[in-house]
């Protein structure tokens, strides 16, 4: 656990997986998420399932060595099979199979715009939300799989949603020339909406993004619970950015990043303009990554006067992702406007 976070539990919500394309058919693959050893394999119907990974009969991991058998994954040890809700639908000996007690947890599973979400709740209640499309129009944009990145750091979710009302870091860790300014905040239950007003180039005569010099333009935040953070960039140009934060254990997170560049050519590789703000994004979120893997996290800072207002609202908006029942997460009377 992160030292200083005030919470053992992790939020509920839903959390990115991976991406689509790394989810052939019939191909089982070995997952950990939440301290826990799960597999994933996509059936011949098309859907991706996740189960804990450990076959009941014996213990084998189905994410080594199973096999897919239509919409099926047969464990690797002894043949027995598990369908996608756990169940045991086959014993090679022809002895009927095991029900009740040995089912195994089946998660919920959802794929938006080429990329896979896995629902979680400590206490095991089914998704009572849905994360809206993420993309119109994903045809518009380069492919994905040129444009995202994993990594493993230190982090907690809940530290890189609150980038999203951290205004005053971006002349520090990110070299902005000025920080952006929070003009709105919404609370619409699960999803917590940030509008910023942004000078892109600021102080800046010419830069790659901004070559006639600064231009005026803003970022549409929404978070999606704690694990999902979908920014839109609009002004210098038009791009999004996801960002998926999945616990492995209590310290480790899986840091996916998902950019959506605007297609300026016919072809699937992203031209020059594409591929810098694609590195860019990369390079800034290093950049957060330096400060995450060696901070505390202080429960109660001390707030500059310009701070406050925000950091309140986010704090009321998250705290019901760790509630037994915070899967509902109905919208609570937060709102911040400009300051």
């Amino acid at each position: 656990m992160i030292a200083g976070f005030p919470h053992t539990r992790v939020p509920t919500g839903w959390y990115q997986i991976g991406w689509s394309f790394e989810f052939p058919v019939g191909e089982a693959r070995p997952l950990r998420y939440f301290g826990a050893d799960l597999v994933a394999y996509r059936g011949h119907s098309g859907n991706v399932v996740v189960l804990n990974a450990h076959c009941l009969h014996m213990g084998a991991h189905l994410g080594h060595g199973g096999v897919v058998v239509d919409d099926e994954i047969e464990c690797p040890f002894h043949g027995w099979r598990w369908d996608a809700e756990g169940r045991n639908t086959h014993i090679p000996d022809g002895s009927p199979p095991k029900r009740g007690q040995h089912t195994m947890r089946c998660w919920s599973v959802a794929e938006n715009c080429g990329v896979v979400l896995m629902w979680y709740d400590a206490d095991g209640g089914k998704p009572t939300w849905e994360v809206p499309q993420l993309i119109e129009d994903p045809d518009r944009y380069y492919p994905i799989d040129r444009a995202s990145r994993y990594w493993s750091v230190r982090v907690h979710p809940q530290m890189v949603s609150e980038n999203a009302i951290d205004s005053a870091h971006f002349t520090y860790v990110h070299r902005a020339g000025s920080n952006p300014v929070i003009l709105d905040i919404d609370d619409r239950g699960p999803i917590l909406h940030v509008s910023q007003e942004m000078e892109f180039g600021s102080r800046k005569k010419s830069t790659w993004l901004t070559p006639d010099g600064p231009v005026k333009g803003s970022l549409e935040i929404d978070l999606f619970g704690l694990g999902l953070s979908h920014t839109r960039f609009a002004g210098a140009d038009e791009a999004y950015t996801l960002v998926g934060v999945t616990p492995i254990d209590g310290e480790t997170s899986a840091y996916r990043m998902t950019n959506w560049a605007l297609r300026n050519t016919d072809g699937d590789e992203p031209d020059e303009l594409a591929r810098r703000r694609i590195e860019e994004q990369f390079r800034q979120a290093e950049r957060d990554f330096v400060i995450w893997e060696n901070m505390i996290y202080i429960d109660k800072p001390p707030l500059m006067r310009s701070e406050t207002r925000a950091y309140r609202a986010f704090h009321t908006w998250a705290e019901r992702f760790y509630t037994g029942s915070g899967a509902d997460a109905r919208a609570a009377d937060v709102r911040a406007g400009k300051r």
